[in-house]
């Protein structure tokens, strides 16, 4: 009788371990694989899962303004290897140029397209990214801004050297893109980067993977998370302490500009108010309460309109 006890403990104990294992591999794909897994983890749906909500519309408008514009495609090499897109738009007599980065599993032209219509005509060319792993931009896996940073920095440098010389140039990023321009501000940029607008980023990769695998998918952090770093590291090159944007703000000069819906579900308001704390330089904090998660500005249009506006000029008087 011992001896089936220990035999069945023993399969228990592996079917549980083999079970851990494999879905832990299947959270690592769904958050970092290209390609979604056929098979994903359930969670449930919100009212921003059938094209967010009202203001989808607004955002197709925003897309279709853009794409009915004479815009240029634009192409990098990152560095590691990887073909990277972007579409500028060239607004004459420009007086600066607006870098915009997407956010998680985002598409630049429908992230930005309604804003970049707001940008232009105040004197504004635009780049839209893709980033990495998204849409026209070749890569294999999303990393939480680890190495989007990097590509955020070249395609600065880009604009510096051949799209626009002799512009200030904003690094503005949603969701993750948020967080990729954050973590950029410890990268070499050329000086003619003057500020940083950051709607709804998260803190690091650790505490938005957490957050999600609890709220949507009621997992615990152990033993989940480690294994999921493990596999972060070992398959996409990367550790959640690379997208750590607290620590990166530590250092970082440039002003920023934090913006964050007050109803964030995706993305909780208190990660802004953390990199806003941990951001040693000139900085603001602007919360709209009604906004769900990258809706801020849509929500309030011409209150974050303004914001803008002034931390623009701001930035240009430096």
């Amino acid at each position: 009788m011992k001896k089936d006890t220990l035999g069945t403990v023993v399969l228990l104990g592996a079917g549980i371990t083999a079970g851990i294992l494999t879905l832990s591999d299947l959270l690592f794909r769904f958050a970092c694989q290209r390609n979604l897994p056929k098979h994903r983890p359930r969670r449930k749906k919100t009212e921003d899962d059938h094209g967010m909500g009202k203001y989808g519309e607004l955002m197709k408008e925003g897309a279709h303004w853009f794409r009915s514009m004479d815009y240029k495609e634009v192409v990098i090499e990152s560095g590691d290897g990887l073909r990277l897109t972007g579409y500028f738009l060239k607004k004459p007599k420009a007086k600066q140029t607006i870098l915009c980065v997407h956010g998680y599993r985002g598409h630049g032209i429908e992230d930005f397209g309604y804003i970049a219509k707001f940008y232009y005509k105040h004197d504004s060319n635009v780049l839209i990214i893709d980033q990495r792993a998204n849409t026209k931009s070749e890569g294999n896996y999303i990393t939480f801004g680890a190495k989007e940073c990097k590509d955020v920095a070249q395609w600065a440098w880009k604009i510096h050297d051949d799209i626009a010389p002799n512009k200030p140039i904003i690094l503005d990023g949603v969701s993750m893109g948020a967080t990729s321009v954050l973590l950029a501000t410890g990268e070499l940029l050329p000086k003619s980067v003057k500020g940083v607008i950051a709607d709804c980023g998260f803190t690091s990769a650790k505490e938005e993977i957490e957050y999600v695998a609890r709220n949507m998918f009621h997992l615990p952090k152990y033993p989940f998370l480690p294994l999921i770093e493990f596999l972060c590291h070992r398959r996409a090159g990367f550790t959640f302490e690379d997208t750590n944007v607290k620590n990166r703000l530590k250092h970082n000069k440039l002003p920023i500009l934090f913006v964050h819906g007050g109803r964030d579900d995706f993305v909780p308001t208190i990660m802004s108010a953390k990199n806003y704390i941990a951001c040693k330089s000139k900085k603001y904090l602007e919360i709209v309460e009604d906004a769900k998660h990258a809706m801020s500005y849509m929500v309030e249009e011409k209150r974050c309109q303004k914001w803008l506006l002034e931390f623009i000029d701001e930035c240009l008087k430096k």
